[in-house]
């Protein structure tokens, strides 16, 4: 249904403003977004730097704790076998057979020894295999940091890449020198 009392109004005039004045903002608008993506590229990776140095401040702590229950582990385990042993010379010594006992006692605090340094081994081990878990896990923060950072510049160079033309300007050089 026409409205009879409305007058037809042509908007090419308001078109043709809003165009030029984009036209004459977009390049602005485009130096302003490669900067923007350049700083923010920065920004990220100094981000990325304070995140490493932090992770692997907590990998310091956590294998500073680990050490100290595994000496904690050594202790209870030479305390162990100082036990063990003197059970088995008062056994020996209270049987009436001295202090040199009998080849199955002396055996026997062999084994208490053995099983101490077994034990103390293992323990050693684990703290080793802790450390490196804690500094293999510091890298691969920082190596995805890094990556995400080389992917942001690539971004970054791509809107500079097409602020500038493009191929089409790449075309224009090679006519110049071809």
């Amino acid at each position: 249904m026409k409205h009879k009392n409305v007058r037809k109004v042509g908007y090419g005039g308001a078109v043709a403003a809003v165009t030029s004045v984009f036209n004459a903002v977009s390049p602005i608008f485009s130096v302003a977004s490669a900067v923007m993506g350049g700083v923010s590229m920065f920004q990220q990776k100094k981000a990325t730097k304070e995140a490493s140095a932090a992770t692997q401040r907590q990998s310091d702590l956590q294998n500073r704790l680990n050490d100290i229950n595994a000496q904690r582990q050594r202790v209870a385990q030479m305390r162990e076998a100082r036990i063990r042993r003197a059970q088995i010379t008062t056994e020996t010594t209270g049987g009436g057979l001295g202090l040199a006992g009998t080849s199955s006692s002396v055996g026997a605090i062999g084994a208490v020894s053995t099983q101490r340094d077994t034990n103390i081994g293992a323990i050693d081990t684990q703290a080793g295999f802790g450390r490196a878990i804690g500094t293999a896990g510091t890298e691969a923060y920082t190596a995805m940091g890094e990556a995400k950072g080389w992917q942001d510049l690539g971004q970054v160079s791509g809107k500079v890449f097409d602020m500038s033309g493009g191929f089409e300007s790449m075309k224009k050089i090679g006519s110049i020198f071809g």
